[in-house]
């Protein structure tokens, strides 16, 4: 197999997975912005961001996408990170209803998502230069 078909048989994957990580990116804005109107405007927005999270499921899709695009150094297993960062999402704010200070890391594990999705989303715009 040439790399030009190797570049050809991969490609649709991989800009299915940079599409994916900008979607993240913008999902993980609103979310940022849903907790910022629950803080700061109306309480009743907490509800909204929780569901709005719970159908982060772009996540699954990711995964498959890292491996059928077959990238470069690493961007599986941090595409996995990624999975495992969005689960301790639950895990901060539910184990913070016994242990309160937990729940502030709910939102530093937010920051963490973003810079995550930013820099696979950096990694697929180079694996689409790779020929």
């Amino acid at each position: 197999m040439t790399t030009q078909t190797v570049s050809t048989t991969f490609r649709p994957a991989r800009l299915t997975y940079l599409a994916l990580c900008l979607l993240l990116i913008a999902c993980i804005l609103i979310q940022v912005f849903l907790a910022g109107m629950g803080a700061l405007v109306d309480a009743r927005y907490f509800a909204v961001h929780k569901t709005f999270g719970d159908w982060f499921g772009l996540l699954l899709p990711m995964v498959a996408a890292a491996l059928l695009g077959r990238f470069p150094r690493g961007v599986e297993p941090a595409t996995v990170g990624l999975f495992l960062l969005y689960a301790l999402q639950y895990v901060f704010f539910e184990l913070g209803a016994s242990l309160s200070f937990l729940r502030a890391f709910h939102v530093v594990n937010a920051l963490l998502m973003f810079w995550s999705a930013a820099r696979l989303a950096q990694a697929a715009r180079l694996g689409l230069q790779d020929r």
